[in-house]
């Protein structure tokens, strides 16, 4: 148990880590975003490739494509702070660098599997039982967007109304472009 607790404990610091320097920390202080945006259109090859790679490359806050510095520099970061704590056979240059590698192409394979998951849903719901269909439509909304029941495009919440004081301003300067041209 107490061997256990140990690697429990380190797998936990491991996790908490990289959700603070990887997608808080570096992030903000390099201008990045840590997010993946699916591209959802464009042959499967296109897709694939451009889901593994948003691990290498991300928008900055100027909407330009980077370098994704802040994921890299954050794998090595973590996987050198695991030298503090973790056995003496388990840490070393080699073992820093096969961890930071083997975070970033599993980054990518999750990068991959989220582009493609709402068409593999998609699959699944085509060939489902009528009554699995019918227990689904039994679940609120909440629970049918978390099990994919929903598509991700009709799970998005609409777009709050403008005020329409905001719709007049809108009108206006439309109105005063066109009037322009």
């Amino acid at each position: 148990m107490q061997g256990f607790g140990k690697r429990f404990g380190a797998s936990l610091a491991n996790t908490e880590a990289a959700g603070f320097f990887k997608v808080f920390a570096l992030p903000a202080v390099l201008h990045q975003d840590p997010r993946y945006f699916a591209k959802r259109d464009g042959s499967v090859l296109a897709r694939g490739v451009y889901a593994a790679t948003r691990v290498i490359f991300t928008r900055n806050d100027n909407n330009h494509v980077t370098f994704n510095t802040s994921q890299v520099l954050g794998d090595l970061f973590i996987h050198s702070l695991n030298n503090a704590y973790y056995p003496r056979v388990d840490r070393g240059l080699s073992q820093t660098l096969n961890g930071t590698l083997g975070a970033i192409l599993s980054d990518a394979g999750s990068n991959v599997l989220r582009e493609f998951s709402p068409d593999i849903w998609k699959v699944f719901h085509k060939h489902e039982p009528a009554s699995v269909k019918r227990i689904e439509e039994r679940m609120p909304r909440s629970v049918q967007r978390i099990t994919g029941a929903i598509p991700p495009e009709q799970s998005q919440p609409p777009e709050p109304a403008k005020p329409p004081e905001q719709n007049k301003q809108l009108e206006q300067n439309r109105e005063s472009r066109q009037d322009a041209e």
